[in-house]
């Protein structure tokens, strides 16, 4: 009967991407480097800032390519969890979610999801004209940036600030977060 020989997975470092600085996220197993492509990892966003206010979102890195026998990533997705949205989501406030897709300045296709929340029950003509404010004013921000710009911003939450203050000229609003962006394939079918 053959002997049926098993390869030993070695440890391979998961480092950053560049937006990010190329700090050490974890360590992924794989009998070659060449496995670890396509494999993804799930980081907390204050793993990444060092700043413990960031807990809720969570960054979700792509292997993409091995440089060197040292994996590259880059960001596919980041998330704020759920439980943080509903936590500030209360009786007497208002939300509006949105959810859409755009191309950057450098071709790539995300789909990109606002949340916001007024500080008052408000009427649906008010709700509308802000998911119509929010959408225009990301579409222009990102038309504008590149993939990398967009999520150092995203990370830093300068984006969502950035949003905040221009909805608050419609009506006060006490929360805004972008719920996901997510990097979409650009050969995703509805990417036109």
């Amino acid at each position: 009967m053959a002997e049926i020989k098993k390869k030993r997975k070695k440890w391979f470092e998961i480092y950053s991407s560049r937006e990010f600085k190329g700090v050490e996220i974890g360590e992924i197993p794989a009998t070659t480097p060449e496995d670890l492509i396509g494999k993804t990892i799930n980081v907390p966003l204050s793993n990444l800032s060092k700043e413990g206010r960031r807990q809720t979102a969570q960054v979700i890195f792509e292997v993409v390519s091995i440089k060197d026998n040292k994996p590259q990533t880059e960001v596919k997705k980041i998330e704020i969890s759920p439980s943080s949205v509903k936590r500030v989501a209360r009786r007497g406030k208002d939300k509006v979610d949105d959810s859409f897709m755009l191309k950057t300045k450098d071709n790539i296709n995300l789909r990109i999801k606002p949340v916001i929340l007024t500080k008052n029950k408000t009427t649906k003509s008010v709700l509308s004209s802000i998911r119509k404010e929010s959408r225009v004013f990301i579409s222009e921000k990102v038309k504008a940036l590149t993939y990398s710009d967009i999520i150092s911003r995203i990370a830093s939450f300068s984006f969502q600030k950035e949003l905040k203050d221009k909805i608050n000229k419609l009506y006060p609003v006490s929360f805004c977060q972008i719920r996901s962006i997510i990097k979409l394939k650009n050969d995703t079918p509805g990417n036109k």
